[in-house]
Parts: C-alpha cells; structure tokens; sequence
C-alpha cells in the first residue's frame, strides 16, 4: 500500500475514533465461544509509524512501520494461537483498502451515536460485502481479525531537547507551565469480523504510551487489546489464550 493511502486511513482513523470521548469499545453481539475448533484469519496489519527527528515534526518510517506489521502478526499468532487455528491472509491492494474503509465507516457511525445501545443498533445493522465475505469461504476461516496502528517515537537525541526547552518553559512561568513532551506513542485498534453472523462481532483499541515496535509493551498492547474476547490475564497481568470452542 502506497504512503498516501496510509496517510488517508490515519486521517480518517483519528476523527472516527480518536474524538471519542471513550477509550476502550466492546462489541460482541454474541459470544465468540462456538460448538467447534474457531479458524481464524489474520489480515496482514496495516502499521503507519513516525519518527521525530527535529522539533515536533514527524516523518513516516516505513522500516519501523514494516518492524511493528510483523511483531503484530507473530504476537497475534503467539497469545491466541494455543486453542485455535489462525491463517494470514494477504490480498491485492485494492481489497486491502476497501477492507479497512468498511471497517472505517461503520467505526465513523459508532462514533456519532451517543449510547451504548445505539452503538449496538448500528453493529448490529451493519452486513459485511460480498467481497469480504468471499475472502472468508476462499480462506475457511470463520473469523476475520483485521488490526490497525497508529504510533510514533522520538530520537533520544530530540527527546533530550525537548526535555531542555520544557525546563526552560517551567523556569519562565515559575512553575506554572511546565510541558511534558510525549516520548511515544501506539495506537492499536482491532475489528473482528464473524463469517457465520456476516457482521462484527468485535472492536477495541488501545493506546499506550510506548515505543510501537518494543516487543514487551506490545505483546501487553495485543493482549489487553483482546481481553475477554481472545485472551485472558492473571491478577499478575500474564496474559493466557482464552479456550475457543470447546
């Protein structure tokens, strides 16, 4: 997928679902647990990072973009994979990015309404297209989970400086102001796609402040981003994969 695409589905991503006065969204009409083995399809992640190098200016990174579309797969595959079967699936990119903007539109609508109830009228309205129900009986998977992140992360080195101008912007105000640069940042928002219901049965996101790539923080991220769903954790926060379909 070409960077103007991405730089489209972020823009788009940050007024559907970033305005929102909530930080965590559940849906699951039903629950995810059914009378057979669940096989699910994992479509290739779409990772749009940035780096700041000077000032307040990002740029995208493409390396760390690439880095974190990875580490998302395999963390995926390493928290749930225990009970159930997951299958990674790669399409053209015109499929990839009417997959991500039907998935966009129906988080725009949710976003709109105002109660929980409502949120779930309009779930529970929303049929899948035929192109995306074909991709899921071509793959035979019962389950399509599509992930979307959105981060960034400074240099130390422009870190350090800003850390230096915030100390002189809190001497100025004797304290008053002091700001706080952030050092980074992970967006992860999942969707959950159910071929049997022909709907979205799941949908999350997740923000941290965090390096996107750094493995530990992530591998947290994906399971708490699930929590319920696919994944369980003990009191000690050590995430287990919940038994589907037995």
């Amino acid at each position: 997928m070409n960077i103007s695409c991405q730089r489209i589905y972020c823009f788009l991503l940050y007024f559907s679902l970033l305005t929102s006065c909530t930080t965590n969204r559940y849906i699951y009409p039903d629950p995810a647990v059914k009378n057979k083995r669940l096989n699910l399809g994992l479509l290739t992640p779409n990772c749009i990072l940035g780096v700041i190098q000077e000032g307040n200016k990002m740029i995208y990174d493409s390396t760390a973009s690439r880095k974190a579309q990875k580490r998302i797969t395999d963390l995926f595959k390493e928290t749930v994979s225990q009970h159930t079967s997951i299958k990674e699936i790669v399409t053209d990119t015109a499929s990839y990015r009417k997959i991500y903007q039907e998935v966009f539109q129906i988080s725009s609508k949710m976003r709109i309404a105002k109660t929980k109830s409502r949120k779930q009228q309009i779930v529970d309205s929303c049929s899948i297209s035929k192109g995306l129900d074909s991709l899921m009986q071509v793959n035979q998977i019962d389950q399509l989970v599509i992930t979307y992140q959105q981060g960034f992360y400074r240099t130390k080195a422009n870190y350090k400086k800003q850390n230096l101008k915030a100390t002189g912007v809190g001497l100025l105000t004797l304290g008053l102001y002091i700001p706080v640069p952030i050092g980074s940042q992970s967006l992860l928002v999942s969707w959950v796609i159910d071929r049997n219901k022909k709907a979205l049965v799941f949908s999350n996101l997740k923000s941290e402040e965090m390096h996107p790539t750094n493995m530990a923080n992530l591998k947290q991220q994906v399971c708490e981003l699930y929590l319920k769903f696919y994944t369980g954790a003990y009191s000690d926060g050590v995430c287990y994969p919940l038994l589907l379909g037995k």
